[in-house]
């Protein structure tokens, strides 16, 4: 990561990165890039959908959709949504979840994933741009990507 690894934290850094960037986001996403992050956000569910239908032929430039819920640390819930992707990495292995100098596994393994730590997004090229993801499991997450989009879909209850 670039902007923010064991070494580094460049939060003014990757701000600006996202504000050269924004004509590639839509307003929501904008919005919520700028003003909150998904740091301790609990994932609910990744799922990879392939929109290509071989009933119905055609040619589709990257068909691969990759949608996420989130329950966001202040209890609002999000849908992240990454249109026309190319590649996707996620390297999961509850073994690496353990406590400090310990081998035992966190909270013995029933926060599975865990929380989502910290994240960045960069530019790939002219169209693509990739993703990285750091959750508290040590799981990495990198997807390189056409779009994305950042919906709340519900607020916590008063």
């Amino acid at each position: 990561m670039k902007y923010f690894s064991d070494e580094c934290s460049d939060i003014d850094g990757h701000s600006e990165q996202l504000k050269q960037m924004k004509s590639r986001f839509s307003d929501e996403t904008n919005t919520f890039l700028a003003t909150n992050s998904f740091h301790d956000a609990h994932i609910m569910d990744i799922n990879i959908k392939n929109l290509f239908n071989p009933d119905v032929g055609g040619e589709e430039d990257d068909p691969t959709l990759i949608e996420a819920h989130l329950l966001h640390w202040n209890g609002d819930k999000y849908v992240v949504k990454w249109h026309g992707v190319n590649k996707y990495l996620m390297d999961y292995d509850i073994h690496r979840n353990t406590y400090e100098d310990s081998d035992k596994i966190a909270f013995d393994g029933q926060r599975g994933l865990d929380d989502w730590i910290t994240d960045e997004i960069t530019a790939y090229d002219e169209v693509y741009l990739t993703h990285k993801i750091i959750l508290a499991s040590d799981t990495k997450i990198e997807i390189r990507f056409k779009k994305i989009d950042i919906k709340k879909i519900g607020v916590k209850p008063s």
